[in-house]
């Protein structure tokens, strides 16, 4: 036995080489669901499929605060996880339950969804990333209660392809600035990014320097 292992009864045991072989076998774990995944690979015709049940809500992202005179401190701000979803993409979103000895179920399709709300910042340190949620009906619930022998869920999704991508491309292309002895001197910081991607703080009444 080991954690994330799946449960049998296998009906022939033999041995050669000191190694033990099984025959015969057969899984002893039950599904939460058994409708959630057909041979085609997914089917909504399970108790958990419901796009009313999925809404684009934002995630807040606490960021960093630097005191300081200077309007561009050297403060690296690269340890906060920002990911989300791109707006108007679809995303096709599910759940899996895992077992209490630690196996995972099959995928369960929950729905496709789009997502409607874009990235905002608000009071300066509050990032607002794209995300979803979903809720379990009542009668989902009774399902998950009648299967105690599930302990825990967690979402899961699959993005889009290239090929598959409602909006192809989102985002900024911008050039960076360096100084060509810093760069030939194979310096830590030879470049960072232009004026036009790193506006001064408005709120700031003085500037120690003009940065043109």
């Amino acid at each position: 036995m080991f954690v994330g292992g799946e449960s049998i009864i296998a009906e022939t045991l033999c041995q050669k080489d000191g190694t033990l072989f099984l025959g015969n076998i057969t899984t002893t774990k039950k599904g939460i669901v058994k409708d959630g995944v057909n041979v085609n690979g997914a089917s909504q015709f399970n108790p958990f499929y419901n796009t009313d049940c999925i809404d684009s809500v934002n995630h807040d992202i606490i960021l960093p605060t630097v005191h300081n005179d200077s309007p561009y401190p050297y403060v690296n701000t690269l340890f906060t996880y920002t990911g989300g979803f791109k707006s108007r993409e679809y995303y096709r979103l599910g759940i899996q339950f895992q077992h209490k000895t630690g196996k995972w179920s099959s995928p369960i399709w929950v729905g496709d969804k789009q997502e409607t709300l874009t990235p905002t910042i608000e009071n300066n340190n509050v990032l607002k990333v794209p995300s979803f949620k979903y809720t379990f009906t009542q009668d989902m619930l009774n399902i998950i209660a009648q299967n105690d022998e599930y302990v825990k869920v967690r979402p899961i999704v699959v993005f889009p392809n290239q090929a598959e991508c409602n909006v192809p491309f989102q985002g900024m292309l911008f050039p960076t600035l360096y100084t060509t002895e810093d760069r030939d001197t194979n310096k830590d910081l030879y470049a960072q990014s232009s004026w036009y991607i790193r506006p001064f703080d408005l709120t700031k009444t003085t500037l120690k320097y003009d940065p043109c």
